[in-house]
């Protein structure tokens, strides 16, 4: 069986044809892929619930005195009016992700204080305290020397 130089070159030309057609099948369901992903990414997971919950908006006078868990209690104060909502930048820290504060009447309130392990939620510390937290030069040696055992959020039954 002899070969021409004209047959290689349409069988080189048709493999390598073939080749693009799959390369772009395979481009286009990489890409149709990543856009379900990303359209898929920040949707709730259950619609009729996510819309309840982001309506719901009380006064933190409405806040109970106790509540049955940490996610609750977290919840209810971020879907809260407050008299005093603020945060503090804490990109700083090398373990603090993120620090807020909550209080009613700017006496005292809710400290909320994001870690690489855990959420922490604080209730019934001072303004003051919280004012110093933001003003440290080490968000964690404060952290340990004025918040730490010395302010508590109770939930569940006491």
């Amino acid at each position: 069986m002899s070969t021409t130089p004209t047959s290689i070159g349409r069988h080189s030309i048709k493999r390598d044809l073939f080749k693009i057609r799959c390369l772009k099948t395979i481009l286009l369901g990489t890409t149709l892929l990543i856009l379900i992903a990303m359209s898929c990414r920040d949707a709730p997971y259950n619609t009729q619930e996510s819309s309840s919950r982001s309506k719901i908006s009380m006064s933190c006078s409405e806040l109970p005195a106790q509540f049955q868990s940490y996610e609750e209690a977290k919840s209810s104060i971020k879907q809260s009016n407050f008299k005093i909502e603020d945060e503090v930048n804490t990109s700083e820290s090398s373990w603090i992700r993120a620090a807020s504060y909550y209080s009613c009447d700017g006496k005292s309130g809710y400290f909320l204080m994001l870690t690489d392990k855990k959420d922490y939620l604080f209730q019934g510390m001072p303004i003051e305290t919280w004012k110093g937290f933001k003003g440290a030069d080490s968000f964690g040696r404060y952290y340990h020397a004025y918040i730490r055992d010395r302010y508590y959020m109770y939930v569940g039954e006491r």
